[in-house]
């Protein structure tokens, strides 16, 4: 609103924000004329919390944040061979050829952008400039593994946004292992049945025996038959 600040109203009529839990990391920062989704975005990145706009109701919305994550852990983590359920309770939901529901494998390791020391400079100078060092734990997967990365943050404001900003570094330039497959629909193994958007599942192919992967977005195009075409945008999780 106005009273708080914008320039502009902005309140939308049907469209509510949840009550803050304060159950995520904090994150602070001078955002003023950015954009909110670029914002939100930025966020997610440096504390893990997710979000999405839910309907409530005829024509009403609200805003939710989701933490640790939205989806359900569908992996092989924690697997308990005698229950057949992994550490979460849950009945893992695994991807391999060999089951008949994954097509189009491959895969790519790259540590060529890799960050593990991100150095954040913000306000002062000379001797009083504010300094925040995060160090990744890949820092240690090697003796050599010491990768460090400078950022000029003197717009930010204590140690909590300059924090925010080296963890958004370190999460934007991680070691990128890359496995993407094409999944296939079977009896036991179906979007909206086993699995859904936002759940955490894993791919198995050749030696790769447990990468974990997360379904970030789920495209579905109905065809004037009445048939869908379903495509999945599928993220890291290893």
């Amino acid at each position: 609103t106005v009273i708080n600040g914008r320039v502009l109203e902005g309140a939308i009529p049907g469209f509510s924000v949840q009550a803050d839990s304060t159950s995520a990391p904090a994150f602070d920062g001078q955002n003023s004329y950015k954009n909110v989704f670029e914002i939100l975005l930025e966020m997610a990145k440096a504390t893990g919390v997710d979000f999405d706009v839910v309907g409530v109701g005829d024509g009403l919305y609200e805003f939710r944040t989701f933490y640790p994550t939205r989806g359900n852990n569908l992996t092989t983590v924690g697997l308990d061979v005698t229950t057949g359920l992994n550490s979460s309770g849950n009945y893992p939901v695994v991807f391999n050829p060999l089951l008949g529901n994954m097509g189009n494998p491959t895969y790519e390791e790259n540590r060529s952008d890799e960050v593990t020391v991100a150095i954040i400079v913000g306000e002062g100078t000379e001797a009083d400039v504010n300094v925040v060092v995060e160090v990744s734990p890949a820092a240690t997967d090697s003796s050599l593994n010491r990768i460090e990365m400078h950022s000029d943050s003197k717009s930010s404001e204590g140690n909590d946004d300059l924090e925010s900003d080296a963890a958004s570094v370190l999460a934007d330039k991680q070691q990128k292992q890359t496995f993407d497959f094409t999944p296939l629909f079977t009896a036991t193994s179906a979007y909206a049945n086993q699995y859904y958007w936002g759940d955490f599942v894993t791919a198995q192919f050749g030696n790769l025996d447990g990468v974990n992967k997360r379904i970030m977005q789920v495209d579905i195009t109905v065809e004037e038959d009445g048939n869908e075409d379903i495509k999945f945008t599928l993220s890291e999780y290893i």
